[in-house]
């Protein structure tokens, strides 16, 4: 998923490291490393089929506090946050 990020922090990379080349450089580096969390995520899917996503995948690997705290910590952090900015 791109967000509005990719257009205001291009600015500040261009100024912080000068060259275009570099640039691009990096954002196929950030690109790399997206491609391999999706691409473990979709393991993780198929391993598991079922819906709940990180509460699924973390209660089958370290048990029903660590997914119980991952729900709590994504509705915490991850939907209350970007509301509140």
């Amino acid at each position: 998923m791109v967000g509005t990020g990719i257009f205001a922090t291009t600015g500040f990379m261009a100024g912080d490291l000068g060259d275009a080349r570099l640039i691009l450089l990096i954002w196929l580096a950030g690109a790399l490393f997206s491609f391999c969390g999706a691409l473990t995520y979709s393991e993780l899917g198929i391993n598991f089929p079922s819906s709940g996503g990180d509460y699924v995948y973390l209660t089958e690997a370290y048990g029903p506090v660590w997914g119980f705290m991952t729900g709590w910590i994504s509705f915490f952090a991850g939907f209350s946050a970007p509301i509140a900015a």
